[in-house]
């Protein structure tokens, strides 16, 4: 994805990318696109924390916000891949919103089981 992304960004100079578990410096934004789904063998305790810093970190490291996706809940708690995680979207907007001092909008229903929140510090 990177890659693809320094080739459509083509030579402007301003563009920079880097992967990694933390921001080597400001951004404009952050996004992160799938790296809760899954959490294997994780216990919810360790996953929520991991999640928690990371979103901290974002959120440290971006001048105007962030974007991040999760997957929803299925219905009836019939989820039969325990190595996947899924939390409601009030949890972590609500985080967000109280613990970063963030105005987050949630977008959901766009054809997938899964919802994005967009951040702004």
């Amino acid at each position: 994805m990177i890659d693809e992304a320094k080739r459509l960004s083509g030579k402007r100079k301003l563009a920079q990318f880097s992967v990694g578990s933390h921001s080597p410096r400001l951004a404009d934004y952050c996004v992160a696109s799938g790296i809760f789904n899954v959490r294997l063998q994780q216990a919810d305790s360790v996953w929520t924390e991991f999640i928690k810093a990371t979103l901290a970190d974002m959120h440290s490291n971006s001048r105007i916000g962030f974007a991040v996706n999760f997957l929803a809940p299925l219905p009836n708690a019939m989820d039969t891949r325990p190595e996947l995680y899924r939390a409601p979207a009030s949890f972590w907007q609500s985080y967000c919103e109280q613990n970063l001092n963030a105005q987050v909008t949630l977008i959901e229903g766009y054809g997938v089981r899964e919802y994005t929140l967009l951040v702004r510090t």
